[in-house]
């Protein structure tokens, strides 16, 4: 679902990652997708534990996740924003890149800090304007 009108409110998430998740091979929208939250739930689990979803989404990951061709027109890959509860931070760096890179063999996943600077403050608008939301916080996992 396009989330155009939920700019203002994404904004205020208070997000604090800027993630790069690439497949480096042939990868459709449907199961980039469902790579993406299947790496959300590895990470939730690994951070929170097995009952992870029973968890306030405050108090776990969140994120919104944007799906990009390459230059070429082939290379999906994903721009996520995420944010993850502060006693959090520094595990989740930690985990992130090797999670993903054992769900996805060629892939690789760069996390970057999202400061508070007008330039990140604009990705990060960009990102929210253009964005798929694939985990809304109805979700359990």
């Amino acid at each position: 679902m396009a989330i155009r009108n939920l700019v203002p409110v994404l904004i205020d998430k208070d997000f604090i990652w800027h993630v790069t998740a690439n497949f480096n091979r042939d990868m459709n929208y449907v199961a980039g997708r469902d790579k993406i939250k299947t790496w959300a739930s590895f990470v939730d689990r690994k951070l929170y534990g097995r009952l992870y979803s029973r968890r306030p989404i405050e108090k776990r990951m969140f994120f919104v996740a944007v799906p990009e061709h390459g230059a070429s027109g082939y290379n999906l890959h994903y721009h996520l924003l995420v944010r993850v509860p502060a006693e959090s931070k520094l595990k989740f760096k930690q985990l992130a890149e090797p999670i993903w890179c054992s769900l996805e063999k060629r892939g690789s996943l760069h996390v970057q800090d999202i400061a508070d600077t007008h330039e990140d403050r604009q990705r990060v608008e960009a990102l929210a304007e253009h964005g798929h939301l694939l985990r809304a916080e109805s979700d359990t996992g």
